[in-house]
């Protein structure tokens, strides 16, 4: 089993030392750069002139330049942007006309591992990949806590990159060592069948067979949305079985046979295939087909005002009162 690396096995005085570049102001770009910038290292973050975050940044606190003169000041350069928008930057004048070694850290390997870059020999590459969403590190880190997650590098890399897992708050929880290739295909695995894909379709479409059948929209949305973190957090950073314990006979016995009924043979193949698309590229592919941008629009068009959405607007204000 990997080794779990903590605070203590981790020196932020090496961090420290580096002058370090957030390219990008996003969600996970602001949260690196604040819980850096609190953990005493040398940050710049860097826009173009005309970003719209740019005067947030600044009245964070943030120093904020010009994407080339802050990729050249720094010794460390952070991409956070989107995946699709990596092979602009990566082609583009600011980081092909670097004549000096840098180190760049990714915070999700996709474009490393796709191919979708190329880096130059003289440049070092390092992954420290939060498991959460940018406003999770940042709430967590600002509580004196923080998320786990993983990172991967040389070996003449590994102290720094342990001390960036340290500075933006990783190591309060743990971080485990990894690949690149692992890092993208169970990330991209676990967010398609899981996480943004199998539980929301899971709880649309719980909730479209209840309110088709009859049953109240609201009593509905209760069941089959509000529900699911009360359950979640039954099992989150515990067992399934200390969540069955928590649960009435009812509850427990009906999973059981419901469960097994649901995620069937056929489910866990589609699942193998749904994996297999991500290891050999086929994923990869049609993200980078001329048409991504307009499947992209197009399901932002399909999933947009839910039912369940409409459900669970019309009640959560009034939960919150």
């Amino acid at each position: 089993m990997s080794e779990l690396f903590k605070d203590n096995d981790a020196d932020i005085s090496i961090i420290r030392t580096k002058k370090v570049c957030i390219v990008g102001y996003g969600s996970q770009g602001r949260a690196q750069a604040l819980n850096l910038l609190e953990s005493g290292v040398n940050i710049k973050v860097a826009l173009r002139s005309s970003s719209k975050v740019k005067s947030r940044a600044v009245e964070e606190g943030i120093s904020v330049d010009d994407i080339e003169p802050a990729i050249e000041w720094a010794d460390v350069i952070v991409p956070l942007i989107p995946d699709a928008s990596m092979p602009a930057l990566f082609n583009s004048k600011e980081i092909t006309s670097v004549k000096s070694s840098k180190t760049f850290v990714f915070a999700h390997g996709y474009a490393v591992h796709y191919e979708t870059i190329k880096i130059s020999e003289m440049h070092r590459v390092v992954l420290v990949a939060p498991s959460a969403p940018g406003k999770a590190l940042r709430n967590e880190f600002k509580v004196g806590s923080g998320v786990p997650g993983l990172f991967s590098s040389e070996r003449d890399d590994r102290e720094l990159a342990l001390s960036y897992c340290k500075a933006i708050g990783l190591t309060r929880r743990g971080v485990v060592e990894t690949t690149f290739k692992e890092e993208v295909e169970t990330d991209l695995f676990g967010e398609q069948v899981v996480l943004t894909g199998g539980i929301p379709k899971l709880i649309q479409t719980a909730y479209d067979v209840m309110v088709d059948a009859g049953y109240d929209s609201k009593v509905s949305w209760l069941v089959a949305c509000y529900e699911v973190k009360n359950i979640v957090d039954l099992f989150f950073m515990s067992t399934f079985d200390s969540m069955y314990s928590s649960i009435s006979d009812t509850a427990e016995y009906g999973s059981y046979i419901s469960g097994d009924k649901i995620f069937n043979d056929a489910v866990k193949n589609q699942f193998k295939e749904i994996l297999e698309s991500i290891q050999s590229g086929k994923f990869k592919d049609r993200m980078s087909s001329l048409s991504y941008n307009q499947d992209l629009e197009s399901f932002r068009h399909k999933y947009k005002n839910l039912g369940v959405d409409k459900a669970g607007a019309s009640i959560i204000e009034k939960l919150k009162s």
